[in-house]
């Protein structure tokens, strides 16, 4: 047996456990739901990538982004842009993009396609706004919205981790634009997003008879592409924009910029399979895509009759 002897306790003194801690006062604003920060292109940067290359005119090196409206009888259309060194012009012909006047389209349609080539070549490369004001035959604001374009120079790396969409629209959409009848033709639109174009899977669709040897006998064989389309930090205005009108386009072609993609994919003619549940990121504001989408031309079919 091993006995220890006990260590005595003894008493310390006040001053032995006394602390302190000093603790720095933050005033706090009072939250005002008339500001509030839901607000998010308010506290978050939302614009939208577009590119140019100044030695290649080439359209697989420089985007476009366009802007088509329907307005009430009467109404006025004012297009301002305007860049972060201080920059501002009225949009009214096209200098910077093809411009459409009010009822050139058709009876009370406006429209602008912003072309970043010219405005890299007689403006410059960086943060762009492009504010779009709706007045009405009473002189009333009916629509007030401004879309923030980054514009950076093409290169491998500055066009990694984007996608760019064009579509051609036609036909109309209920609760949206009417796209019949546009002294154009169809309306080509393009857009620019964060995320990425990969092959997903093959659908392969057999049709066999069984001979009375029990051998298969091949009718016909087919094999489709199926891809996913994943876009990642989307404002709410810029999805619900895309699912509800890009989505909806009569064609649809990507190209992809991705650098690690093991496919080049680049003028992609796809057409739309479904739209993935979104994920909300609540942090930035933000949300994800996963969407469906397969080769338009599905003519890889082997046939024996």
């Amino acid at each position: 047996m091993i006995n220890l002897a006990q260590v005595p306790s003894f008493l310390r003194p006040d001053n032995y456990l006394a602390t302190k801690r000093e603790i720095d006062c933050i005033n706090v604003q009072e939250y005002n739901s008339l500001t509030s920060c839901k607000i998010y292109n308010e506290c978050a940067d939302s614009c939208l990538p577009v590119i140019a290359n100044l030695s290649n005119s080439n359209a697989v090196y420089n985007d476009k982004s366009s802007h088509l409206h329907y307005t009430p009888k009467g109404a006025t259309v004012v297009a301002t842009l305007i860049n972060q060194n201080g920059f501002t012009t009225t949009i009214s012909n096209s200098n910077y993009g093809d411009f459409y006047s009010m009822n050139t389209l058709k009876t009370r349609y406006w429209g602008l396609v912003l072309d970043w080539f010219k405005i890299a070549t007689l403006e410059g490369f960086g943060k762009y706004s492009l504010n779009i004001v709706i007045t009405n035959v009473a002189g009333t604001t009916i629509y007030d919205e401004t879309t923030c374009y980054r514009l950076i120079p093409f290169s491998c790396e500055s066009a990694n981790g984007t996608v760019r969409i064009t579509t051609n629209k036609n036909g109309y959409i209920e609760n949206g634009i009417d796209y019949r009848d546009l002294s154009i033709g169809d309306w080509i639109s393009q857009i620019r997003l964060y995320g990425s174009f990969k092959l997903d899977e093959h659908t392969t669709k057999v049709d066999n008879l069984i001979l009375a040897n029990r051998d298969l006998h091949q009718i016909q064989t087919q094999v489709i592409d199926n891809f996913n389309l994943t876009l990642t930090k989307l404002s709410s205005s810029t999805s619900n924009n895309f699912i509800k009108d890009e989505l909806l386009s009569n064609k649809m072609y990507v190209d992809d910029y991705n650098t690690n993609n093991v496919i080049d994919y680049k003028n992609k003619y796809v057409s739309l399979l479904s739209v993935e549940k979104p994920i909300q990121h609540e942090i930035n504001g933000t949300l994800s895509y996963t969407i469906k989408l397969t080769e338009y031309n599905q003519s890889t079919l082997k046939r024996n009759f």
